[in-house]
């Protein structure tokens, strides 16, 4: 199957999905601890599932550009390329979602209004 520019948005998407899932993270969450020990009603976490929610959809956008661009038995095409940027995807995802897990992991043990 050769490589179309679909796939290597998807795989693009992928990569970049995590990081910006992160990202949003970190910043919402400094945002809304500060609102939280002003109001004391808003729930922290729900940012930790947001974030994995667009890092499992950006891991499965990659998932997918892997698996489409399939290199056929005894040939080397374009699709490498593509099937390279998804497998570092997927590890990035990985690790984004090892630093998303530690940070929303404080929530657990920290008060929101520690001063």
């Amino acid at each position: 199957m050769k490589a179309g520019p679909i796939a290597a948005r998807f795989a693009a998407a992928g990569l970049f999905a995590g990081a910006l899932a992160w990202a949003l993270h970190q910043q919402a969450g400094y945002i809304i601890a500060a609102f939280s020990c002003a109001r004391g009603g808003l729930r922290i976490w729900w940012v930790g599932v947001l974030a994995l929610a667009i890092l499992v959809a950006g891991a499965l956008a990659s998932w997918f550009a892997m698996r489409r661009q399939a290199p056929p038995a005894g040939m080397r095409d374009s699709g490498h390329t593509i099937r390279f940027l998804a497998t570092i995807a997927l590890m990035a995802a990985g690790l984004f979602l090892f630093a998303i897990a530690l940070q929303a992991s404080a929530v657990l043990f920290l008060a929101p209004c520690l001063s």
